[in-house]
């Protein structure tokens, strides 16, 4: 049973090679401060916008201290969706004549950079096209009562079914804004759990961990399955001989 015992221990000695890789990376990489982006998806609106070792720490107001909590933020916001206030909290733009064109809110495949919203007036309410980045705060509401002195007006997006806009915060201070489907942003990245201390936007380095893992895992899976294999009751396995033994 040598070769089923020699898969065995290679899977074994693969798990624990696993676990231990953020010690075995400690010196290069840290952990626990967000994810860092390894790639991002080409074609996707953030392309330009978020690079390779940029660092996530905040999905709208959902911490994201590694993989598991990134997950757990986009997991709550399609969970959440249509529990939550439909609008935010923000301040009008200063000059409200360059925002008079509303084409934006007319057209129904309009795919230019501005966003529909619908905002509270004194009166009723009013459609407006804007940059999203330049309305949307950080509190939601429903309506104007719901809001601050700093960000006085409520504006409701006007968006597909499912799509919703979702604030990015960068370790830098950066906010990004995404709007579409929450799932669609979270499969336009490639993250992981460790950080690099040095060389951040080398994408060698940014690899490395990612590989390794990789690497461990198909080590740890295959040793497994050729080991149950070798076990399998069949002339010139190992489990031949084991049979013997226990008959």
């Amino acid at each position: 049973c040598g070769g089923a015992w020699h898969n065995l221990m290679l899977s074994l000695m693969g798990i624990l090679v696993l676990v231990g890789l953020p010690v075995l990376f400690f010196p290069l990489f840290s952990q626990g401060e967000g994810v860092v982006v390894v790639q991002v998806e080409e074609g996707t609106p953030l392309t330009s916008r978020i690079l390779p070792g940029d660092v996530l720490v905040s999905v709208g107001t959902c911490a994201v201290v590694d993989q598991e909590s990134w997950e757990s933020c986009f997991l709550n916001l399609v969970t959440s969706q249509g529990r939550e206030a439909p609008g935010y909290c923000g301040a009008p733009p200063s000059n409200m004549e360059l925002y008079s064109d509303l084409s934006c809110c007319d057209q129904i495949d309009y795919d230019g950079p501005l966003q529909c919203f619908h905002y509270n007036t004194t009166i009723v309410m009013q459609p407006l096209c804007a940059r999203a980045s330049l309305v949307v705060g950080e509190l939601r509401c429903t309506c104007n009562s719901d809001c601050d002195e700093a960000e006085p007006s409520c504006f409701v997006p006007k968006l597909p079914e499912g799509h919703q806009i979702v604030p990015l915060f960068l370790r830098n201070g950066t906010r990004l804004l995404f709007s579409g489907h929450p799932l669609g942003l979270a499969s336009s990245f490639l993250i992981s759990d460790f950080l690099p201390r040095i060389l951040a936007r080398s994408s060698m380095i940014l690899w490395i961990p990612l590989m390794a893992g990789r690497l461990l895992r198909y080590i740890v899976s295959f040793s497994a399955a050729l080991g149950l294999l070798n076990m399998a009751p069949v002339f010139l396995l190992d489990g031949e001989h084991s049979l013997r033994l226990l008959l």
